[in-house]
C-alpha cells in the first residue's frame, strides 16, 4: 500500500541519516584526537569512518597519523588509495614523493614526481622533489638541472638553491655554490642550513678563519634557542 511504501522510505531515510551521523562522529573524533596528539585513537577513529564510507579528507588524515606513528608503509598504502579517489590532485602525489623520500625509495619518488609534473608541469615543488630523488640515485648532473628548473619556476624557492648549492659544492664547483649561498644569505641571513653551507664553502676556498667564524655563529644561535 501507499502508506506501507511511505513507511519503508522513511525507515531507509532514517537509516541513512544514522549512518551519516556515525561517520561524522568517528571522523571528527579522529580530528580532535589527532590535534591532541592521540595518534593511536585517531587511527582507530579514521579507520572506522572509512569503513562506513570513502572520504578523501579522512584518508589524508589517516595517512598523516600513520606517518606520525612511523608506519610509513601503511601511510603510503593510504595515499595510494587516496590517489585512486582523486587522481588529478597534485598535492597527494607531492605527499607521496615526500614519504618515498623518508623511505629512501628514490625510484618510486621519481615516478611519483613524474605524475605530479604531468598534472601540473609548472610545479616548482615537484621539480624540487624530483631533484632530491635524482640525488638519491646518484644522478648529480640531472639533479642540478632539476633544481635549476625549480628555481626558474619559482625564484623564491629557497630549498632549491640550498640543494643545488650543496650539490655544486660536493661536485667541486665552489664558485657556483657560493653564488647560491650568497643569494640565500641575502634573503634568510640567520638560517642555520644556509650558514652551514656558507661555512663549508669558505673552508673549500681555503678561508679557515671565515669558516670558523660562521660555525661559531651557528653554535651561538643554537645556544640561544
Amino acid at each position: 500500500t501507499a502508506s506501507g511504501l511511505a513507511l519503508c522510505i522513511e525507515s531507509i531515510t532514517d537509516s541513512t541519516a544514522e549512518v551519516s551521523k556515525k561517520f561524522d562522529l568517528f571522523k571528527y573524533d579522529g580530528v580532535k584526537a589527532m590535534k591532541m596528539g592521540q595518534v593511536d585513537y585517531a587511527v582507530r577513529c579514521f579507520t572506522e569512518a572509512l569503513a562506513i564510507q570513502e572520504d578523501g579528507e579522512c584518508m589524508d588524515y589517516l595517512a598523516q597519523c600513520y606517518m606520525r606513528a612511523g608506519q610509513l608503509d601503511e601511510a603510503m598504502a593510504m595515499l595510494n588509495r587516496l590517489a585512486e579517489l582523486v587522481p588529478d590532485n597534485i598535492g597527494v602525489y607531492l605527499q607521496m614523493a615526500r614519504l618515498a623520500f623518508m623511505q629512501e625509495d628514490y625510484e618510486a619518488m621519481t615516478a611519483t614526481c613524474a605524475k605530479a609534473m604531468e598534472i601540473e608541469p609548472e610545479s616548482a615543488t615537484a621539480h624540487l622533489l624530483n631533484g632530491q630523488a635524482l640525488v638519491g640515485q646518484g644522478k648529480m648532473i640531472e639533479a642540478i638541472a632539476m633544481f635549476t628548473k625549480a628555481i626558474s619556476l619559482n625564484e623564491a624557492l629557497g630549498d632549491a638553491y640550498l640543494h643545488r648549492g650543496s650539490l655544486l659544492l660536493k661536485m667541486g664547483d665552489v664558485q657556483s655554490a657560493d653564488a647560491d649561498a650568497d643569494y640565500l644569505l641575502s634573503v634568510v641571513s640567520d638560517n642555520e642550513d644556509v650558514l652551514m653551507l656558507k661555512a663549508r664553502i669558505e673552508h673549500a676556498k681555503g678561508k679557515a678563519a671565515e669558516a670558523i667564524a660562521i660555525y661559531n655563529k651557528v653554535i651561538e644561535k643554537k645556544d640561544k634557542s
